[in-house]
């Protein structure tokens, strides 16, 4: 799993390293073509792209985020899930719209208390729910809307079967509450 530090330094490092980022469509499917400095770790440049996304939870369109280096030489690519994505065809709105309300009661019970010393917390959410990314990105989309962090945070999804992703939220001091 990516620390908060580690997320931090991918966005900082994408940053430093790109040149130009344009959106572009084909076919009805929308790409982000990213050009980046030709001495840049196209792969890290990449994972730090996604997070820049992935932290503001707030994007409605997929995409596919296609990295290469200004000569050509090096390429990257990593999906993003929007907020307004359709569900696939075998999962219903239920399963997400319950695990969002099972989050809601969990955050609003003294989530403060739930963090570990590296402002990390862990939640499962149920069965139904196989993307894990989208569920994230209701969560990160809630979280901004409706708190005020002062302090980057961790959110660990975790699904009965194992799998698991990590939200990273940067702190949102500047939010107004509604």
């Amino acid at each position: 799993m990516v620390t908060t530090e580690q997320a931090e330094e991918l966005i900082e490092y994408y940053k430093e390293n790109v040149i130009s980022a344009d959106f572009e469509n084909e076919d009805e499917v929308q790409f982000l073509q990213i050009v980046v400095k030709d001495d840049a770790d196209i792969e890290k440049c990449a994972e730090g792209c996604q997070y820049t996304w992935e932290s503001t939870g707030e994007y409605p369109n997929d995409f596919k985020g296609l990295l290469r280096s200004q000569d050509g030489s090096k390429t990257a690519t990593f999906d993003y899930v929007g907020t307004s994505s359709e569900f696939a065809d075998d999962l219903t709105f239920d399963d997400y719209d319950f695990t969002l309300d099972k989050f809601e009661e969990f955050w609003a019970d003294d989530v403060a208390k739930k963090f570990n010393e590296n402002k990390e917390v862990e939640f499962t959410v149920l069965e139904g729910v196989d993307d894990l990314s989208k569920m994230g990105k209701f969560i990160i989309q809630f979280v901004n809307e409706k708190t005020r962090l002062g302090a980057d945070i961790v959110i660990n999804l975790i699904h009965p079967d194992g799998k698991k992703l990590n939200l990273w939220i940067p702190a949102n001091k500047e939010n107004k509450l509604s």
